[in-house]
């Protein structure tokens, strides 16, 4: 019988930050293979750079500081190790949001995002060209089908990477946090999968940027959709999930579920998170905070800045 170890990287990149990023993965990719045996390790969407890195993008340093960082990464990531993780990168003048597949020093192959989201928050248009092939890659004996993010919710990449021989399909994602996004996330996984009949890994990013905030919730579903293994909400860390074939498919097994915190809860750990990571990331030293006496500034002191004051942050 065999089996296969995928740990996905719920981590908190920042933007901009490609060396660090690239630093981290190095770590994560480590500590997977020490801690958990992983054969597999995905990262999220745009992780070398930070999602989203909007206009940072038009920056001519950007192609090359994330050729340097692959390069690192390809000298410096533990050996024996498929590594999927997401970065922009260009192609004939075009800008694309590719996952990366990186194993034994050697970039393998990259997977361009099809459907790019252009409402609300996302204006990934603006950037990025539109992929035209779906990405199959055989991996000790297991056939993964990627996607990114918008491809999932659109469906039509993942019926393709289905009749492409697909068996895993691995999604990575940065899916930003509103109050009723894990439930729907957790939905969505489970008609994706049923609708192929495949397990369905999903990585997502974690930790506030700017106006947004990602709230993790990394997860697998077996290809009926029931869920198999779901990662803390708001918290970074390495979650494995153990694939067995069986009768010809892979199966993943039941593993760690965590489950979501109260609405109440999870609006509270949003407002700390964004926050927290808007300070800390923009580099500021302090904060100085207006309070009047009533009710509102009352409310508003002892939630999110005790907690951030013991997260080791100076108020």
């Amino acid at each position: 019988m065999q089996d296969l170890t995928l740990v996905m990287a719920q981590l908190d990149p920042l933007v901009g930050d490609i060396p660090g990023n690239a630093d981290r993965a190095i770590e994560a990719v480590r500590e997977a293979r020490i801690e958990h045996g992983a054969d597999i390790v995905v990262f999220p969407e745009l992780y070398l750079s930070g999602y989203p890195p909007e206009d940072l993008l038009l920056r001519p340093s950007m192609e090359t500081r994330l050729r340097a960082a692959r390069s690192r990464m390809a000298a410096k990531v533990v050996r024996d190790v498929l590594v999927i993780i997401g970065y922009p990168g260009r192609r004939e003048g075009n800008g694309y949001n590719l996952a990366g597949l990186l194993y034994n020093g050697e970039w393998l192959d990259e997977y361009a995002k099809q459907v790019l989201p252009n409402y609300q928050v996302f204006d990934e248009r603006r950037y990025f060209a539109t992929g035209e092939r779906s990405l199959v890659i055989e991996h000790k004996g297991a056939k993964l089908g990627l996607l990114i993010c918008e491809d999932l919710w659109d469906g039509a990449p993942v019926r393709t990477a289905r009749d492409e021989g697909a068996e895993i399909l691995i999604t990575l994602n940065a899916s930003p946090y509103h109050q009723d996004k894990p439930a729907e996330r957790l939905r969505l996984l489970e008609q994706r999968a049923a609708e192929v009949g495949l397990p369905v890994v999903y990585v997502n990013t974690i930790g506030g940027q700017d106006e947004l905030v990602f709230d993790g919730g990394s997860a697998c579903v077996d290809g009926s959709g029931a869920l198999r293994v779901l990662a803390p909400y708001w918290q970074a860390g390495l979650m494995p999930v153990q694939f067995v074939q069986e009768a010809g498919r892979w199966v993943p097994q039941e593993g760690e579920i965590e489950p979501p915190e109260a609405p109440e809860e999870s609006l509270y750990c949003a407002l700390v998170s964004g926050l927290r990571d808007y300070v800390n990331k923009s580099g500021f030293d302090g904060v100085v905070m207006g309070l009047s006496g009533g009710i509102d500034s009352a409310c508003r002191w002892p939630s999110p800045w005790m907690r951030w004051a013991r997260s080791g942050c100076r108020r």
